[in-house]
């Protein structure tokens, strides 16, 4: 039997899904406690999480608690009782839908709010994509410029050579960017970054171990076809299981914050732009050495 979602409402929005493992976790890190409202498909209804073991007996403490573990028994304190909080529209919640393992719509994860610390990861395939895009793009386009200045001979007709060979040598500098800085120029741009299951920040071997696996599994070192199979795969796993297998292998979670219309649009003509003109370099340059 799979594990119940649960969700938690503050100021009238909705945050979640969560696992039980990982709202202890969020509960003792300080992000959540009394005043919010949690909700458990078994309970069906909005309850006030400091109402609702074992996360209650969560709330004040940094040490996880075991969820198991019967609590001591306390004398009930006599007071008079109180309605439930009223059901704010926004967060009536649908029937829910019971699907065999493996089936079913994916569940996305949460958006992080200004000054919330998160440590939950969320499924948004395109977005990642697009920042790994514009790393390799922003990449690229400089050395290919260089290139041409040196007047290194590049052909348009051995891009598959050039991406190759670009994919490799970026393994390394994305590792030192993400140990140094805990991001890069795309994913800054596209508001996301990566972290340990704990939240600390990643080691130079961590960083190094995730671009190897992301130069193999995400892209398949550039082989064509090749690459193109693994990147479904990939996205398959993400939109399914919520992690990708070298995120779930190093433990880490990656979070995101909301990216908006206005930075995508940018994204897409940094990616255009970046594109074109390193196209337009290997041209020059054929055209020039014909």
């Amino acid at each position: 039997m799979s594990e119940e979602n649960l969700f938690i409402a503050r100021d009238g929005q909705e945050i979640g899904p969560f696992t039980q493992s990982e709202l202890l976790r969020a509960i003792a890190a300080g992000r959540y406690g009394k005043g919010d409202l949690i909700w458990q498909d078994s309970a069906n209804d909005w309850l006030p999480l400091e109402r609702v073991p074992p996360y209650s007996r969560q709330i004040g403490r940094e040490e996880l608690i075991d969820p198991k573990a019967d609590p001591k028994p306390q004398p009930k304190p006599k007071a008079t009782p109180q309605p439930p909080p009223p059901q704010p529209e926004v967060l009536q919640r649908p029937p829910v839908q019971v699907f065999p393992p493996g089936a079913g719509p994916a569940q996305s994860g949460e958006l992080l709010r200004p000054g919330d610390r998160a440590d939950l990861s969320q499924r948004r395939p395109f977005v990642r994509y697009a920042a790994r895009l514009l790393d390799m793009a922003i990449f690229s386009f400089p050395l290919l410029a260089i290139a041409s200045v040196f007047g290194v001979h590049l052909r348009p007709d051995h891009t598959v050579m050039l991406e190759l060979f670009l994919l490799a040598l970026y393994v390394p500098v994305e590792a030192l960017l993400m140990a140094s800085f805990g991001t890069t120029p795309g994913k800054a741009f596209m508001r996301l970054r990566v972290v340990r299951e704990d939240g600390q920040p990643l080691t130079l071997s961590t960083t190094l171990n995730r671009a190897v696996m992301v130069w193999w599994r995400g892209w398949g070192i550039g082989v064509p076809l090749v690459s193109f199979v693994v990147l479904i795969i990939a996205f398959g796993k993400l939109v399914s299981e919520g992690k990708t297998t070298w995120d779930r292998d190093l433990q880490l979670r990656v979070i995101h914050q909301p990216v908006g219309v206005v930075r995508a649009l940018i994204a897409i003509f940094l990616l255009l732009f970046l594109f074109g003109a390193s196209m337009g370099t290997l041209t020059e340059q054929a055209l020039r050495h014909s």
